[in-house]
């Protein structure tokens, strides 16, 4: 999958590396994803801090089509996240994810399913 950066402010001072942008993910129909970068050090292996995404009302339509052969006009979906990763010495240290209330309508069989969260 390609990320792309849609908008990226990049503030280096002194051993701290400060972002905020959007972020845009090929094959996603709409995107409103947002990242904030707040890390310490000087290169990758002494890099600590935090990464947050914030997600809102993303389209995953195109995305669940191609892995679960779903029909795009018959799938509907809404996707609403945070995320935290906390970076520890250039390792991944921890994720906490908050889902936020998300939905996703398809039909299957000539059935209409739902599955949210509230």
């Amino acid at each position: 999958r390609n990320i792309g950066l849609n908008q990226l402010d990049w503030l280096n001072t002194d051993g701290r590396h400060q972002a905020q942008g959007s972020v845009v993910l090929n094959g996603l129909s709409s995107n409103n994803l947002q990242l904030k970068v707040d890390l310490q050090g000087e290169q990758g292996r002494t890099l600590s801090g935090q990464v947050y995404l914030q997600a809102n009302h993303i389209d995953i339509t195109p995305w669940l089509d191609s892995v679960l052969v779903l029909e795009d006009d018959k799938t509907k979906t809404d996707i609403n996240f945070s995320a935290w990763l906390r970076v520890n010495n250039g390792e991944y240290d921890r994720l906490q994810i908050d889902i936020a209330q998300s939905s996703m309508n398809w039909l299957f069989d000539q059935k209409k399913a739902k599955a949210s969260v509230r």
